[in-house]
């Protein structure tokens, strides 16, 4: 039967004790439960990926040298420092293990001498304006990602106002770009293992209206590489679009690319036939698995 416990102590807890035979969260001291005779890890690295979206038709984010200023702000380094489980930084908008991610991509640092150079080229440039990030409440690492880039933007005099929003107020404030918020912290995850399904509900203009186009972008350029790779058969000429594609959304800076959560599964050696939906780790498929002898 199932359990819920969100609290991930009382899982490691749970586990060791045989209350449990697996767990499927953010599991607490993975060391401990591989060191443990009679239980294992699986920790694939899943393909949900955390970004913020900007608001590319807002009152500020429409100001794409803001845009890039707010992505030099943040300090990414110190993300997996400060969130529990530690994520995995994004370098761009596709995970590099997925298909159609370049390679040598250049995508923003924390660098505020760059944040202040975009700044100057902004519509303000000694900053002096206030920004709203909306996240969502039940979710700790989206909330420390946003402190993280309050502290990074009050050296620009821009405040960060944060407001945590549940889930179904925030999928439903991406509808338009006027009720969209300037920036907003969310997950997206491809429903199929391909570039297709990761880039194109989240920047084809086509796809306004969907809580993953909530950057409002549009770039004819963008959406005619997405159009052409939707009806190409050769893979080499599809990741290529693809790549091209990722360039040109990086330059544009419509999100900034976070990170993507380094997910546990726990779980006794008596579980077998174990595997997880590869596109979103944290999906086990329970359906499939069986169990031995368990102690």
């Amino acid at each position: 039967h199932w359990i819920y416990e969100p609290d991930p102590v009382a899982q490691l807890d749970g586990l060791l004790t045989g209350k449990f035979h697996i767990a499927e969260a953010d599991i607490a001291g993975a060391d401990k439960v591989r060191a443990t005779p009679g239980w294992h890890i699986e920790d694939d690295l899943p393909f949900a990926m955390n970004s913020i979206k900007l608001n590319t038709q807002g009152k500020y984010m429409s100001d794409p040298n803001l845009r890039k200023a707010v992505a030099y702000a943040l300090n990414y380094a110190e993300l997996p420092k400060r969130t529990n489980p530690p994520v995995t930084i994004a370098t761009g908008p596709t995970p590099l293990d997925f298909p159609g991610a370049p390679t040598n991509l250049e995508t923003p640092t924390y660098d505020l001498e760059k944040a202040k150079s975009y700044l100057q080229q902004s519509q303000w440039p000694d900053g002096g304006i206030t920004l709203d990030y909306a996240y969502v409440a039940a979710l700790i690492n989206e909330e420390i990602t946003g402190q993280l880039l309050r502290d990074g933007l009050k050296q620009l005099n821009i405040t960060l106002n944060l407001l945590p929003v549940e889930w179904d107020a925030m999928g439903d404030s991406c509808v338009s770009p006027e009720t969209g918020y300037e920036m907003i912290n969310l997950y997206t995850i491809p429903a199929y293992f391909d570039p297709d399904a990761h880039l194109y509900n989240q920047y084809h203009s086509s796809q306004w209206g969907s809580y993953t186009a909530c950057s409002f972008y549009k770039n004819e350029a963008v959406d005619k590489l997405l159009d052409e790779a939707r009806s190409t058969a050769a893979p080499d000429q599809r990741q290529s679009l693809y790549e091209e594609a990722n360039r040109l959304i990086a330059a544009d800076q419509p999100a900034i690319w976070t990170f993507t959560d380094v997910q546990f599964v726990a779980a006794n050696d008596c579980i077998q036939n174990f595997h997880s939906s590869k596109p979103d780790n944290v999906i086990v498929i329970f359906q499939d698995l069986t169990m031995g002898e368990c102690e």
